[in-house]
Order: C-alpha cells, then structure tokens, then sequence
C-alpha cells in the first residue's frame, strides 16, 4: 500500500488525469465489448432457431424490406468488431503515449533534482552510475505504470464479461469460475 502511495505522490496531476482518461477508455472498450458478445449471441442463435425473438434481431427486422436479414446481422458484427477493434488500438495508442510522456517527466524531474544537488555532491558520486540507476528505475516505473493499465483493463473486462454471463447461463459462469479458480 505505501507502494501505491509512493506512485501517486511522483506522478504529476495532469498524468493522473491521462491516467484516469485512460481508464474510462477501458470502461467504453469493455462496453463496446459486452455489445459485440451479444450481437454473437444473438446472431447465433438467430441462424440455429430462427423463431427465437431477440430484440437486436427485431431491431434488424425492420430493415428486411431493404436488405436480407442475415447479411444484416453479418453486417452489424462486423462493424461493432471494427468499432472495437479501433477503440481497443485508440486504449493502446493512449497507454503507450502515457507511459513514454511520464517516464519521459520523471527522468527529466529527477535528473534536474540531481542537478539542483550542491556540487560538493556530484563531485564526489560517479554521474555515469548515477544515470544509470535512474534509467533503470524509470524503467522499472514504467513497466509498473504498463503492468497496472493492463491489470485495471483486464479486471473491468471480467467483471463485464461476468455479469453478461450471469445473465445468459449462471452454470456456465460457474464453471469458468471455477475453472480461473484452478488455474
């Protein structure tokens, strides 16, 4: 937890808020996702008992007199894909700016700190070693930064993906539970 806290105090405010932009980016992604896996849902069960009512597919049927009902739904599964398939490159693209612009401040930040030192210091330490240990840790902050993005990512998608599940078929959410459990 003092970890947590440490990372919170040396992160400037406005990358909190690309922090925070880029977490709403996963919630959207994680949307775009639970309405992918229901227009699947539905589309499959659409072409294996046509007479099951769903209210894509009566959505889609008022589009019948125009185009044919299946290319329809093909359609919509393909765009929705490509809605988040763009979206999901839009988090990546955020994410991967994210950490070279933070890593970027804090380098420049603790160099300058280094810097500001009383020269009597930095005669007396190796400045080669010095960068070095600073690569290093900036480093090893951004994997950090990297590793957090992708835990909070992959959480909301679970969750989402679990509450569709428990709406669908509660034995199957069980048995992928307990299957993660095992794992």
């Amino acid at each position: 937890m003092n970890g947590i806290k440490n990372l919170v105090k040396i992160i400037p405010n406005n990358f909190k808020k690309n922090f925070l932009a880029i977490s709403m980016l996963a919630f959207l992604l994680s949307a775009f996702e639970l309405i992918f896996l229901k227009i699947i849902h539905s589309s499959l069960n659409y072409f294996t008992k046509p007479t099951t009512q769903d209210f894509i597919i009566q959505f889609l049927k008022n589009y019948e007199k125009k185009f044919d009902i299946s290319s329809l739904v093909i359609i919509l599964i393909f765009i929705i894909f490509f809605i988040k398939t763009f979206n999901y490159i839009a988090h990546l693209k955020m994410s991967s700016e994210f950490n070279e612009k933070c890593s970027a401040n804090l380098r420049y930040n603790l160099f300058t700190s280094y810097i500001n030192l009383p020269k009597l210091f930095r005669i007396r330490i190796n400045i080669e070693e010095k960068i070095k240990n600073l690569e290093e840790e900036v480093r090893n902050l951004t994997s950090i930064l990297s590793s957090l993005n992708t835990i909070i990512l992959e959480t909301i998608l679970l969750v989402v993906v679990s509450i569709y599940l428990m709406t669908v078929n509660f034995k199957i959410l069980i048995i992928l539970l307990s299957l993660f459990l095992i794992l």
